[in-house]
């Protein structure tokens, strides 16, 4: 074998053996599992299960002459901080179905502007599809407060 065929060789199995790149996976902190409160009597607790960057949850809310069950699903940012989400709001009345849009983030800790609280975030409603008599313009803005080990306050 000629010289430029060997090193053309030795320069194919050199690049055939290197690993493969891998792409650092989002670090998405599990700081939204868990049960949540808001102060609102008309809405229930949240449950939210995270599974790496995504997740799931439900609640339900009650406002006069009304029911509706709130399921929702997001993803949460690289770092773990805050999400963005949709909410399919069904009435169980009448079965319509509307889709909020929104995020949460988690508030600072008291006294802080660096360190975030994973014990409260804000949860902004920014929109949604304009079905069942919501506007597509609505917005909403509460705080909501991982609940304590023995169990959540009752707001009614």
């Amino acid at each position: 074998m000629n010289a430029r065929l060997l090193f053309a060789l030795f320069l194919f199995a050199a690049v055939a053996a290197k690993p493969p790149v891998s792409r650092a996976q989002p670090s998405c902190a599990n700081f939204f599992s868990g049960k949540w409160t808001t102060d609102d009597p008309n809405l229930s607790e949240m449950q939210i299960s995270q599974n790496g960057c995504d997740f799931d949850g439900s609640f339900e809310g009650h406002p006069a002459g009304g029911h509706y069950e709130h399921k929702i699903h997001g993803k949460v940012n690289d770092g773990g901080w805050s999400n963005t989400f949709e909410i399919k709001r069904t009435d169980t009345g009448n079965h319509c179905q509307t889709t909020l849009f929104g995020n949460m983030v988690f508030l600072w800790k008291q006294g802080s502007s660096h360190e975030i609280d994973t014990n409260k975030f804000n949860y902004f409603i920014t929109g949604t599809s304009g079905d069942c008599g919501l506007r597509k313009n609505f917005t909403e803005n509460r705080v909501w407060a991982r609940c304590p080990a023995t169990g959540c306050p009752d707001y009614e």
